[in-house]
């Protein structure tokens, strides 16, 4: 659709009654709504989804005020292709979001490392996006207490236009090239090629550096995509036996 505007500036919680809402696609502007943050029987009672991707929404997310609300009832929240910004340890907090199976943040200004507690307090994530932000840092082996996530995606930590920087900007020349300021470095945890129900993985576009890690070839992953960074090595047999 073609909706703009804002939604923040209206109490969402007087629609007791609502279960998912989702305003995809459209034009609209403004902060995260705080509506969807408070106390009593109210928004999203029965809780599921909400979707507000691809939109022109700004500001800091920050999710820890939100505690022992009933946005803790979530289970699927997609914001991707905004202009959020803010770390990460404010929105993936495990006493938070306790309940969430599916979070797509890409395409966004955020900042920051991915913080390595809030995994093992996130038992039912199944999928994580984060790509596309200026996000730095190592990927932590502690993604792996997620045993239920079959779909990860962080490909391009930092390469939102917010985090580069023009080296070359020569738009009637047609010439245009930057360089980006942070970017996810380190190895790959070995552990994410044995996760059982790992089937889609995307970590290209960083500065991820070592070896390919072995893979167990009776784990679910038929989708592996590494390409644009700076591992090195030979590739392990197994990569080519494995049933893709």
């Amino acid at each position: 659709n073609l909706f703009d505007g804002r939604i923040d500036i209206y109490d969402w919680s007087v629609m007791q009654l609502l279960s998912s809402l989702s305003m995809t696609n459209n034009y609209l502007t403004g902060q995260f709504p705080q509506s969807l943050c408070f106390e009593s029987d109210g928004y999203l009672s029965t809780s599921s989804f909400v979707n507000l991707g691809f939109n022109f929404f700004h500001g800091h997310l920050n999710f820890v005020q939100c505690q022992q609300t009933l946005y803790s009832l979530i289970q699927f929240l997609t914001l991707q292709g905004n202009f959020f910004t803010g770390p990460l340890h404010g929105i993936l907090n495990g006493s938070v979001v306790h309940r969430l199976v599916g979070l797509t943040l890409s395409n966004n200004e955020l900042t920051g490392t991915i913080p390595a507690t809030i995994f093992p307090s996130l038992p039912e994530l199944e999928i994580l996006s984060l790509g596309t932000n200026c996000l730095s840092g190592t990927l932590p082996n502690e993604i792996c207490t997620a045993k239920l996530i079959s779909g990860l995606s962080i490909e391009g930590a930092s390469s939102a236009d917010a985090c580069k920087i023009p080296i070359v900007d020569l738009p009637s020349l047609g010439l245009n090239a930057f360089v980006t300021r942070k970017s996810l470095t380190g190895t790959i945890p070995p552990c994410l090629f044995s996760l059982p129900h790992l089937s889609s993985l995307s970590l290209s576009g960083n500065k991820l550096t070592g070896t390919l890690p072995l893979i167990n070839t009776s784990v679910s992953l038929f989708n592996a995509s590494l390409s644009y960074n700076q591992l090195t090595g030979t590739i392990s047999p197994l990569w080519y036996q494995k049933k893709w």
